[in-house]
């Protein structure tokens, strides 16, 4: 799971890919407030660090630096 936090929603790009669902809680975003979370499912640890790495790609730099130490 990757928490968004004081972000807009994500792209559209993000939520088409494979097996990353979007769970979002419609607030006005500011600084620090959980805005949401997307799910990442897979079926091997090959595979969802395949995934993360797709929605890294896609992920604000704030977010995206927490992802990448989950990465590794």
């Amino acid at each position: 799971m990757v928490n968004y936090v004081g972000e807009p929603k994500p792209s559209s790009e993000l939520l088409k890919l494979d097996n990353a669902h979007l769970h979002w809680y419609d607030k006005s975003v500011r600084s620090k407030r959980k805005m949401g979370h997307i799910n990442l499912v897979a079926d091997s640890v090959e595979e969802l660090q395949k995934l993360i790495g797709q929605v890294h790609d896609f992920l604000p730099e704030s977010l995206a630096t927490n992802l990448a130490e989950i990465k590794e």
